[in-house]
């Protein structure tokens, strides 16, 4: 019976790749978390900046992308046997690079820290390092992660944890928190989607703790990798990717992320 279960799985993994190895690739399936402004699921139709800009690029080479939502936990696992064709936008990590091919990257994200207005950090304006950060409380997401230094901040003093941005910016306003740490178009999203009176409480420190790179992942199971890569690349060589990440920014109304390759950043 065991045989006959796993002789099953592997079975419908196989039936379950978008692209078969004998034709020509013009359809690409896509897990996706909640993952707002980039992913959006909800009752709509799945969207986001990273969402429409991957449609774009794979749609310069001919190729449909369909997504499908999951939890994070859940994308990275059916990602990684193939199931899916690609998942995104993640940042590298030994893990993953263990599992996956990274392709890109897509956009440049800015890791900033968050802090209520009326608090003044004049040490964090430049040069921001873990000796300058060692005395203060700083906030974050369950499930996310935040680059070298928040690591080893969490692993010397440890992060305060919560579910939620929302949790973390009610945190700072009460004062039980000093900081938090964020992508900063993803803090700044949530940020708008606070009571207009608490918004207007939030603010940021002028420089990134970190600046990292999100990516396309496929698995290294998945036989097609070459050729999705090379879709890929050929296809952003054919658009402009500064005009189009702005046109994406103004149509979900927020400030602009780097392109790939653009040092300047998000004002």
């Amino acid at each position: 019976m065991h045989c006959i279960r796993t002789t099953g799985a592997v079975l419908l993994t196989l039936l379950a790749f978008s692209v078969s190895s004998k034709e020509k690739i013009t359809k690409l399936s896509s897990a996706v978390g909640n993952f707002p402004p980039y992913v959006f699921c909800d009752d709509q139709q799945v969207r986001g900046i990273a969402v429409d800009l991957i449609q774009a690029i794979f749609g310069q080479q001919g190729v449909s992308v369909q997504f499908k939502c999951y939890p994070w936990a859940r994308v990275y696992g059916l990602t990684r046997e193939a199931v899916f064709d690609i998942t995104l936008p993640y940042v590298r990590n030994e893990q993953r690079e263990f599992d996956f091919h990274f392709v890109g990257p897509i956009i440049q994200n800015r890791v900033v820290l968050f802090h209520h207005k009326d608090r003044k950090f004049p040490e964090l304006m430049s040069d921001i390092s873990l000796e300058k950060l060692k005395k203060y409380k700083i906030g974050a997401n369950l499930g996310y992660r935040y680059g070298k230094m928040m690591d080893d901040f969490d692993a010397r003093y440890g992060l305060q944890w919560a579910k939620t941005s929302s949790q973390n910016y009610r945190k700072l306003i009460l004062g039980r928190t000093d900081l938090y740490v964020s992508p900063y178009i993803v803090g700044h999203y949530e940020r708008m989607q606070l009571p207009e009176n608490e918004a207007k409480e939030i603010t940021s420190l002028p420089d990134p703790i970190q600046t990292t790179d999100s990516f396309i992942i496929i698995s290294k199971k998945h036989p097609r990798y070459p050729e999705i890569s090379r879709l890929f690349l050929e296809g952003i060589t054919k658009i402009k990717m500064t005009e189009l990440i702005e046109k994406l920014s103004a149509k979900y109304q927020l400030p602009t992320p780097s392109a790939p390759g653009d040092s300047s950043g998000s004002k």
